[in-house]
């Protein structure tokens, strides 16, 4: 299966790290370190774009690589885990797979 190759929308996945942060209760991660973490897991350390173009990991894979990054980051330092699962919301979701497949 053919996947495309278009780069994902990092400045909208830095606004859906803002999102992610609001519907978790905590503050946003700093606009430059949300987009280091993007950039990290897509494209560095991680490289789940070049796995994803390969057909080697799926969207699914791409997304939920990169919303648990973003989770540790909001969350390191917490004196209180938050509760809830916010990453399973559908509208949450969507934000991301437009962000990164869509753009």
């Amino acid at each position: 299966m053919a996947v495309s190759s278009q780069r994902p929308n990092v400045e909208a996945l830095v606004r859906c790290a803002r999102l992610f942060a609001q519907s978790l209760s905590v503050s946003p991660l700093p606009d430059a370190r949300a987009r280091a973490v993007v950039d990290d897991v897509l494209f560095g350390r991680k490289d789940a774009w070049a796995g994803f173009t390969m057909g080697i990991i799926t969207r699914e894979e791409v997304t939920n690589l990169l919303l648990a990054h973003l989770h540790t980051e909001l969350v390191s330092g917490l004196a209180r885990y938050p509760e809830g699962e916010p990453w399973k919301r559908p509208e949450l979701r969507d934000a991301f797979e437009k962000a990164l497949f869509d753009s």
